[in-house]
């Protein structure tokens, strides 16, 4: 958005809450306005220089370089491999989120794809647990590891959320399950029905 008194520019991304306020000479206000159709680089500068013919090219590529930094920018790339039209559906606005991490060193699907491409073990599936592996597999962990020995009780039903009294005396890990795969049907899910007591049962575990 455009300050007409001030002429300053100013970016908000909703995403992230972001707010930037730059003031721009004419070539860059021209560079914005570009932007709404191209978005390659030599096109871009060719446009600007035929009407501002001292534009510097060096200079110019320093200031997106800027731009990315300051999480303004983004360079289009081609999604990683594993990442499906399916996923992009699905993680958009969270990968909005990613891309004000390190704009300038990583795509922010590599992130997705990192998230997609890992295994958490979870040991207990109570009130915390539960929950825990829920938020994991809303943002598309790829494959989680489902450890508890109990079964849903009618008192759980109090403080554990991911569970209903159509699960009363189901294990935790299978009825959890069920619910995890009704929300991401992509997720591997292991189930293990065991109960830690001591270090020694963590490493026969493992």
């Amino acid at each position: 958005m455009k300050d007409k008194q001030s002429g300053l520019i100013h970016f908000s991304i909703s995403v992230s809450s972001l707010h930037k306020i730059y003031q721009l000479t004419p070539e860059y206000q021209l560079f914005i306005e570009l932007l709404k159709s191209d978005h390659d680089v030599d096109s871009l500068f060719k446009k600007i220089k035929v009407r501002y013919p001292n534009f510097d090219k060096n200079q110019f590529i320093k200031n997106i370089d800027l731009l990315r930094k300051d999480s303004i920018l983004s360079i289009k790339t081609d999604l990683p491999t594993d990442i499906t039209t399916q996923d992009v559906q699905r993680y958009q606005r969270q990968v909005q989120f990613f891309s004000d991490l390190a704009p300038e060193t990583i795509d922010p699907w590599q992130y997705q794809s990192k998230l997609k491409k890992a295994s958490v073990l979870i040991i207990g599936l109570g009130g915390i647990g539960s929950w825990i592996a829920q938020s994991l597999a809303m943002i598309g962990v790829g494959k989680l590891v489902l450890c508890d020995f109990d079964t849903v009780s009618v008192h759980n039903l109090t403080r554990q959320t991911m569970y209903n009294i159509n699960d009363i005396g189901t294990y935790k890990s299978e009825a959890l399950s069920k619910h995890l795969k009704q929300n991401n049907t992509e997720i591997n899910i292991k189930e293990i029905r065991f109960k830690m007591e001591n270090e020694k049962d963590l490493l026969m575990l493992k």
